[in-house]
This record gives structure tokens, sequence and C-alpha cells, in this order.
């Protein structure tokens, strides 16, 4: 009966846990090739998958605008400065901590202005890749078309 009892909690608990399924195949192409082009690192890539399906809010809110707006340049845009930022990688690991106390949103005592340090801040430190960011992210967007199309 034990060995039961364990048995069944153990398949509640793998229901409660988000899958990569639920992943929009638009969103993990473009990680996909953005890896292959060397603009993300695969843990980088990684954690924006985790980030997505435990529903972290600077993850949502760039594919949000994907959705409305349809904007892959912008979407992998979002996407770099979030990861030069470091808050992602913050929040991560916050969440991997204590994930029961941790909901996936900012901290509700930070202000614009330290976002704008922030950003400020990712952006120096893209600086050297952003005569390369253009050509690079333009290939990485035909690439993720040409895979949509023929994925039909």
């Amino acid at each position: 009966e034990r060995a039961r009892r364990q048995a069944v909690e153990n398949a509640h608990a793998s229901h409660d846990e988000p899958s990569w399924a639920s992943l929009p195949k638009p969103l993990l192409n473009l990680l996909q090739v953005a890896e292959s082009q060397g603009l993300v690192q695969h843990d980088d890539a990684i954690l924006v998958c985790n980030a997505f399906i435990h529903n972290f809010e600077l993850v949502h809110a760039g594919w949000e605008v994907y959705e409305d707006e349809g904007d892959e340049a912008e979407l992998l845009d979002t996407i770099l400065r979030v990861l030069r930022s470091g808050r992602l990688h913050q929040q991560m690991a916050l969440y991997e901590e204590d994930p029961d106390s941790y909901y996936g949103e900012d901290d509700k005592n930070e202000d614009e202005e330290d976002e704008e340090d922030e950003y400020e801040a990712g952006k120096r430190a893209g600086e050297d890749k952003q005569d390369r960011l253009p050509e690079v992210a333009i290939s990485v967007l035909r690439t993720v078309a040409g895979r949509l199309e023929a994925s039909g």
C-alpha cells in the first residue's frame, strides 16, 4: 500500500512540473539558431527555456510582444538584453533555492532607474559584438523563418 501511495504521489507531482513541450516552436527555433550562430551560449538557451516554462516575467513579456507584433528581431534583441543584464540568472538562482516561495516576479522595490542602469551595463557588455550582431541576427531570423515555412 505504501509503495502504491508513493507512486500515486510521484505521478501527481510529475503533472505539476512544467514541461518543455509547452515551449512555443518559434521561440525554440530562435534559440537553437541563435546558439548555432554563437549569439547565445547553450546554458543560456536552456535558462531561457526553463524561465519560459516557469512563467518568468522577463521572458514572457518579450514573448507577448512577439505574439502581438511578430517581430523576431525584437524578440531576439530582448532575449539578448535580458541575458546580458544578468537579471534572469539571478532570478533563476533564487527560484532554484526555493521554488515554492518564488513566483517569477521582479522585485517590487526595484524602480525604473535601476532597470535603466542594468540595461546600460548590458549594452556596454555587448558593445564588442555590436558590429557583428546585425548581420548574424538577420541570418538567425532567415534560418528561423525557413524552418517555420518548412514545418508548415
